[in-house]
């Protein structure tokens, strides 16, 4: 038998005839750039290491989010300041100090570099494989029915529908109006409930 909850949207997610995994964003989609045991959300200002958050300075994290968005890309050093500090006159020893927070952070040697190689005199390259999910939503910021949603979306409504699913039955067991399974040992299960309820 349904109930009023079961009725109701999920968490994070609406109805939407346009697109079955529509969200609840006022804004663009989330994006994400994996690269060995780290996972970048430059519009959350994030870095994780296997879902460790790391301590990085918002100036290195712009750095790493311009790199990243670019892999393999010479960026010259005017772009990248430009880019971190824009309308602001900086020194070179500033990108420098903070590309060298920025591979601190993520344990890089600039002798043997695993993810940003310095191109001496021009700037710097990420080197490393990059894994990109989501993408900038239209202006309307509704997703339109050709759009997929990402990975991590979708991992996201998995999570809130356990959770969601999970409140349900703590909330019909309390109140005893799901049967419960009951098993014999030998495979079979024993379906029990109040009388008139459905098994």
């Amino acid at each position: 038998m349904p109930t009023a909850a079961a009725s109701e949207p999920l968490p994070g997610t609406t109805r939407s005839p346009e697109h079955a995994f529509s969200f609840d964003q006022a804004g663009p989609v989330q994006r994400c750039f994996a690269f060995g045991p780290f996972l970048l959300r430059p519009e959350q200002q994030l870095l994780l290491k296997r879902k460790a958050p790391v301590r990085i300075g918002g100036r290195a994290l712009d750095i790493l989010t311009a790199l990243v968005e670019k892999p393999g890309e010479l960026l010259d050093k005017r772009t990248l300041i430009s880019r971190v500090w824009p309308n602001t006159y900086v020194e070179e020893t500033n990108l420098k100090v903070n590309v060298a927070g920025l591979r601190r952070a993520l344990e890089d040697d600039p002798c043997v570099p695993r993810f940003i190689a310095t191109v001496v005199g021009r700037g710097y390259r990420f080197i490393a494989p990059v894994r990109t999910t989501g993408s900038p939503a239209p202006a309307s910021g509704r997703h339109l029915p050709s759009e997929v949603p990402s990975l991590v979306e979708l991992l996201e409504t998995i999570d809130a529908v356990r959770q969601h699913l999970a409140q349900i039955s703590s909330s019909e067991d309390e109140r005893g109006g799901f049967p419960r399974e009951r098993s014999n040992g030998w495979g079979a299960a024993f379906i029990e409930g109040a009388a008139g309820a459905p098994k």
